[in-house]
């Protein structure tokens, strides 16, 4: 049951932080500079997901876990509000997708690092999340050169 209820919250934290991330603000970035937004965004970011492999990995905590996530997704709002101008836009939605795509398989490594306990397996979901942002890049990128 426990595991139904992390990945449920997980989840409506994801798809919430995708409405958020749509929603924000323009004028956001015209009454602040984008680069502090940005920098802001970057450390929030990679604090919440070296917390989050960390609850996972060592205290294999749910709670600290969702916790960490809450602030590795404050960090890529920060990240998307420096960008806020750009939103509809073809190229802007096509982004979004690949950046939400990506979080998605390292949030689902991270929640698959808290109930595995062998390296083994860790090896292999950690591995699988890489060769899965390969092919979420490489599929993509070959979406470019479609019409040429």
């Amino acid at each position: 049951m426990y595991l139904i209820v992390l990945l449920v919250l997980v989840g409506g934290l994801t798809y919430l932080m995708w409405q958020l991330a749509h929603t924000t603000p323009r004028q956001l970035v015209m009454m602040f500079p984008p680069r502090l937004f940005y920098i802001f965004g970057v450390f929030l970011l990679l604090l919440g997901a070296f917390m989050a492999y960390a609850n996972a990995y060592k205290l294999h905590s749910g709670d600290g876990v969702l916790q960490s996530l809450i602030q590795l997704y404050a960090g890529v709002w920060w990240i998307l509000a420096s960008t806020a101008g750009m939103r509809g836009s073809y190229e802007d939605e096509r982004m979004m997708r690949r950046l939400f795509a990506m979080l998605g398989l390292m949030v689902s490594a991270i929640l698959a690092t808290v109930f595995l306990h062998d390296q083994r397996q860790l090896a292999i979901v950690n591995l699988s999340m890489v060769t899965a942002g390969f092919f979420v890049a490489t599929n993509y990128l070959s979406d470019l050169d479609r019409g040429r």
